[in-house]
């Protein structure tokens, strides 16, 4: 039966919202930003603006993203009041693994590129070095030199 899933992430978009501003303004936002484009042209993806559930109704969404695998689509939503990250997707009928694949990229991508944000502040250089892997995929070593 078709239902939306959330799936909760363990990323928080919380420093803007601490200091009494709004979440788009938090640092985090252009990262995420970011790294939605970075999965979304690595999986051949198109950004959306929402997806859509089996029976084609759509739900707006702050990112999403189609891929020939996920056709309907995986969103990525943020909590106005905490910040939370969360995907959202209708896995009826679709490959689970392809769904996944998608939130792993895109979560793979933001804390690479929030690591070397913060190496970047700490006036470090850096560089990343990708490697691929039969079976655990994309690793991404990201590493700060002085």
């Amino acid at each position: 039966m078709s239902h939306i899933t959330t799936l909760k992430t363990k990323i928080k978009l919380e420093t803007a919202l601490l200091a009494g501003h709004e979440v788009e303004e938090d640092p985090g936002w252009e990262l995420l930003d970011q790294a939605v484009k970075t999965a979304a042209a690595e999986l051949g993806g198109e950004l959306t603006t929402g997806i859509r559930d089996y029976y084609g109704r759509r739900l707006r969404c702050d990112w999403g993203m189609v891929t020939p695998d996920s056709p309907r689509g995986v969103g990525v939503k943020i909590s106005r009041d905490s910040g939370q990250v969360t995907f959202v997707y209708d896995a009826y009928g679709c490959d689970e693994r392809a769904i996944q694949r998608i939130c792993d990229t895109i979560v793979q991508s933001y804390t690479s590129l929030a690591v070397a944000a913060a190496l970047r502040s700490l006036n470090y250089a850096v560089e990343f070095e990708e490697e691929s892997h039969p079976v655990d995929g994309r690793k991404i070593l990201v590493r700060g030199v002085l």
